[in-house]
């Protein structure tokens, strides 16, 4: 790696020395592996699919992929390879979707989320992978005994969440004022957006506060980017 040039860019980004040599050593440790499972690889030469390999060779090492991405992300933004820094992003979220538990939605029904739960469905990692298509949520509906229409609000809970910053609190914010997928949210002008989502709340009382410009502004360009996963 470019070490030299690279702390010049964090610099520049006034990260202090220690985030810098912690990144720096998470790098380091890349280039070993694609040194060992990828021939050697260069960074810059780096696909979407050398990143999926590696987040699923660190599970099987015991290796804390989303920590490690955080520098191999700056380092691709060091390297000019804008798009893929961005795709880095959406591949982090999945990683915290693993231990992002459905009952932790603001709006979810605590009573659904249990009996998901006891199917051994209780992330919202979990539901996407059984929760895709139709068919598949059909069954689900039958196994777990709750509505149809419940399992799809919880699919499109964990599908908006898939977007940085709509955890939790925010993909309920959209779920709730009618923007529940991500074409609907791609459509969106963000200051229209922020004024929409103002109004249901202030007439809904719904338990949050809009986005700021800057987080809207992403939102909407997330959802254009955002690889689409699920049937509806």
């Amino acid at each position: 790696m470019d070490e030299n040039g690279f702390t010049l860019f964090m610099k520049e980004k006034k990260s202090p020395q220690s985030k810098i040599n912690s990144y720096i050593r998470r790098i380091k440790r890349f280039e070993e592996y694609l040194k060992d499972n990828e021939a050697g690889i260069p960074i810059s030469d780096l696909t979407i699919e050398e990143l999926k390999k590696f987040v699923t060779w660190s599970k099987d090492n015991s290796i804390n992929a989303y920590l490690e991405l955080w520098g191999i992300r700056e380092y691709l933004r060091f390297l000019d390879k804008e798009e893929l820094a961005y795709s880095t992003n959406f591949i982090m979220q999945d990683i915290q979707l693993e231990k992002f538990k459905l009952k932790d939605f603001m709006t979810a029904n605590q009573e659904y989320a249990e009996k998901l739960a006891k199917i051994g469905v209780k992330t919202a990692s979990q539901l996407l992978e059984v929760g895709k298509t139709i068919k598949e949520r059909k069954t689900l509906a039958k196994k777990s005994g709750i509505p149809k229409d419940a399992v799809l609000k919880f699919v499109k809970l964990a599908n908006l969440a898939r977007a940085p910053g709509h955890m939790k609190k925010r993909a309920c914010l959209y779920y709730e004022s009618g923007l529940d997928t991500f074409d609907k949210i791609a459509n969106q002008d963000p200051e229209t957006m922020i004024n929409f989502l103002t109004e249901f709340i202030i007439r809904t009382g719904f338990n949050g506060s809009p986005p700021l410009l800057g987080d809207a502004k992403s939102s909407v360009e997330n959802s254009k980017r955002i690889p689409r996963v699920i049937e509806f």
